[in-house]
């Protein structure tokens, strides 16, 4: 009997200790990731006299988050910034809101963020080293992004 009363006091120590820390760590993720919007450019946008500059608008869209992505590790569709294939492993997906608001909790690291589109990926920002559209998750923090859809905008 004192072994089968010693056993279920380790079992609830245990249990305890493994609770208090799966709390700890869904706060710290709670509280880091991003956070931004996702905005149309599109049409003519070449500066004409007399004529005002259309103002970008948020949409509707699926976010991929990847690891940090470079662009040795993708399938490119052309020349455009669409991508038919990322051969990095995908962290995460999350859907805008109907003003192209999104958040996603994301640990620590650097990632890349896609736009998925009907025939693949999009995203047109590059570092120095040819990663793509790369967003830095501090700890404990949200970071702020804008992420620019311009696949039918002229310039």
């Amino acid at each position: 009997m004192a072994k089968l009363i010693l056993l279920m006091m380790m079992v609830a120590t245990l249990n305890a200790a493994c609770y208090q820390q799966r709390a700890q760590t869904t706060n710290l993720v709670a509280k880091q990731g991003i956070i931004g919007y996702v905005l149309q450019i599109s049409g003519n946008r070449m500066p004409s006299k007399g004529v005002r500059p259309i103002v970008p608008k948020g949409i509707m869209a699926t976010i991929c988050v990847y690891e940090k992505t470079n662009t040795d590790q993708i399938e490119r569709l052309g020349s455009a910034p669409l991508y038919s294939a990322i051969h990095t492993q995908q962290i995460a997906t999350v859907q805008t809101d109907s003003m192209g608001k999104f958040t996603v909790l994301l640990p620590v690291g650097t990632y890349s963020v896609f736009i998925k589109k009907p025939n693949g990926y999009y995203a047109n920002r590059f570092d120095e080293n040819n990663n793509i559209n790369l967003v830095m998750v501090d700890k404990k923090k949200l970071t702020e992004v804008t992420i620019m859809d311009m696949e039918g905008a002229t310039f």
